[in-house]
């Protein structure tokens, strides 16, 4: 949130750091947008927010009478979660359902729930850095602190228990750790998932999201709905058939459902995307691979090894970027064993297709993410013209950033 947009909304609203993370702790949150002030209002409006977004998302309706709320039609879903007028109005106590927790309502209670913009989180006022939007377990916020900011003991911990390296640790999905269940650690492994407070069921979702487990088994458990809902059968979770589409979708190209879907799952923006927990002060897109731009004679024997076995580098091709025909083709076009070793270099999906990918093929493919300016364009002219025979490979896919963020007050 921008610094002068959080101040207001702290003066005008009376939000702090905990009371906007943990929900319907504002007692501004008990109002509907007619009884804001002329402040408030446009505080809200900053937040972006309208009359109908606050009453909804916000005060959940929760100020207005049942007569309004069945003109608008509304009472059939209250009706689904166990309300009536009666009790509405204060008589005979809430309903045994707003007792119980989001996981014990039925899909169409739930669907009802939505309907008046709740969701797991809103629903059982739980914490928004933990639970997100609806995550099944909260976040283990240890993980989720750059390695930058973590002490030494604890990097040498994450090193020598789990094989995390700088990159693998602030690029979620990259250290094969992660595709590993909990049933599957040993010993060792185990103690380094604990010094992150994240064992069992919490590794199982924030770290391999299920993927360890078969159709089956998430049937069993209750996670085959959300799979399904991204459009995964027992099929494609197989490998018997292509994954489904969103697979290769943005956070940003799901529809608010599938995030939803999405979040049951341990996924959210940060983790679909595979953003970085660095934060990135470079005029790119995503960080440099500092180690591509060292000269070859500064490379170890083994990342030469790497960079020549692997990606069919020579000295020559690595010292000129854009000349090796490695760098036409995009991540998803490199086999698994080169996957494996690009990443080795300090690559993954989204730096390889924005800093190796040729000029060329980023022109032909209308995509400048990486060389934003004229006088860059410019500068690569004669490296286009001297590709200018060869084929186009496949456009990389591009990434983004949603409801309400948790405070981030600025130091």
């Amino acid at each position: 949130m921008d610094r002068d947009i959080q101040i207001e909304v702290s003066e005008a609203l009376g939000y702090n750091r905990n009371n906007w993370n943990n929900l319907k702790t504002n007692d501004v949150e008990k109002l509907r947008w007619s009884d804001l002030s002329e402040r408030k209002r446009t505080a809200a409006t900053l937040l972006g927010f309208d009359k109908w977004s606050w009453n909804c998302w916000i005060n959940n309706f929760e100020s207005f009478s049942w007569r309004q709320l069945y003109e608008w039609e509304l009472t059939p879903y209250l009706e689904s979660l166990g309300w009536n007028s009666q009790r509405w109005n204060g008589q005979n106590g809430p309903p045994i359902l707003k007792q119980n927790s989001w996981d014990d309502l039925t899909s169409e209670q739930q669907e009802s729930a939505m309907q008046l913009c709740f969701y797991k989180t809103s629903y059982d006022e739980l914490n928004i850095v933990e639970y997100g939007f609806g995550y099944p377990i909260s976040r283990p916020s240890a993980r989720f602190v750059p390695w930058a900011n973590l002490d030494s003991e604890m990097r040498a911990t994450m090193e020598q228990t789990l094989g995390y390296n700088e990159l693998s640790w602030n690029i979620p999905g990259l250290n094969p750790m992660e595709l590993k269940g909990w049933f599957q650690m040993n010993d060792s492994e185990k103690r380094g998932a604990e010094a992150i407070n994240c064992t069992d069921s919490c590794w199982d979702c924030w770290q391999a999201q299920y993927n360890t487990y078969g159709w089956q088994d998430l049937v069993n458990r209750g996670h085959d709905e959300a799979y399904a809902a991204l459009g995964w059968t027992e099929s494609s979770w197989c490998g018997e058939s292509e994954a489904p589409a969103t697979n290769k979708r943005s956070w940003n190209e799901l529809t608010e459902q599938e995030q939803l879907n999405a979040t049951e799952l341990c996924l959210d923006q940060f983790n679909w995307d595979q953003n970085s927990l660095e934060v990135n002060t470079e005029p790119f897109p995503f960080i440099q691979p500092p180690l591509r731009y060292e000269k070859w004679s500064s490379l170890a024997f083994d990342q030469q090894q790497i960079a020549m076995t692997a990606l069919l580098y020579k000295e020559e091709t690595w010292d000129n970027v854009g000349t090796a025909d490695i760098e036409m083709r995009s991540f998803d076009d490199l086999t698994d064993f080169q996957k494996t070793y690009a990443v080795e270099l300090g690559f993954y999906e989204k730096t390889w297709d924005c800093f190796q990918v040729s000029p060329f093929q980023l022109f032909l493919i209308f995509s400048y993410e990486c060389y934003h300016s004229l006088t860059l364009i410019l500068f690569f002219l004669p490296l286009l013209e001297s590709l200018s025979s060869r084929t186009m490979e496949r456009p990389f896919s591009r990434s983004s950033s949603c409801l309400r963020d948790s405070w981030m007050e600025s130091e």
